[in-house]
């Protein structure tokens, strides 16, 4: 078992306390499955898969992020930089898989990491999770190919390619 520090420990139980806090959060958590692991079987390729959602809610499956800011400008970036739309539309349609089409949305309870642990709930909108569909898609189609023809893609295409320094490392050191 990981051991965490006081200090951890005490950020987890603040974070904690405000997601219990605010009303909405707080009544979604109130009934529902925590941490079910789900397995299915990818109906196009095959592939076995599996998704681990951190809370089922009627009709609802919930993320709960812990989040430097909970903010909606902060929070959309979040969403395309760490690719959570493709984690709602895979985790939606896995648990639908299984579940026969009980679960229509996907929430993300999001609480600030630092005081006053502010908390956000976001129902993410359907574009999104159309968009997320449509890249795990092509994901799970790529994993597929590659895995039946044993050959997988690689950053540079197998050849040699000359690299060096990011910008900002050469902007560092002239200071």
């Amino acid at each position: 078992k990981t051991i965490i520090s006081p200090k951890e420990y005490e950020q987890v139980r603040y974070i904690s306390d405000a997601v219990h806090r605010h009303p909405i959060a707080a009544n979604i958590l109130k009934t529902g499955q925590a941490e079910a692991s789900i397995f299915s079987t990818d109906e196009k390729t095959g592939e076995l898969i599996k998704v681990r959602p951190d809370w089922m809610h009627e009709e609802l499956l919930v993320d709960l992020k812990s989040i430097l800011s909970a903010s909606p400008d902060y929070f959309s970036r979040e969403i395309w930089n760490r690719r959570y739309f493709v984690q709602a539309s895979f985790y939606l349609d896995t648990a639908n898989l299984e579940y026969g089409g009980r679960f229509q949305n996907f929430l993300f309870i999001c609480a600030e990491k630092e005081p006053p642990y502010l908390v956000e709930v976001y129902l993410l909108d359907q574009g999104s999770i159309q968009a997320g569909r449509d890249e795990y898609r092509r994901n799970l189609d790529l994993y597929h190919e590659c895995r039946m023809n044993d050959k997988w893609p690689c950053y540079n295409g197998g050849k040699i390619k000359e690299i060096g320094l990011p910008g900002w490392a050469f902007r560092t050191l002239e200071n």
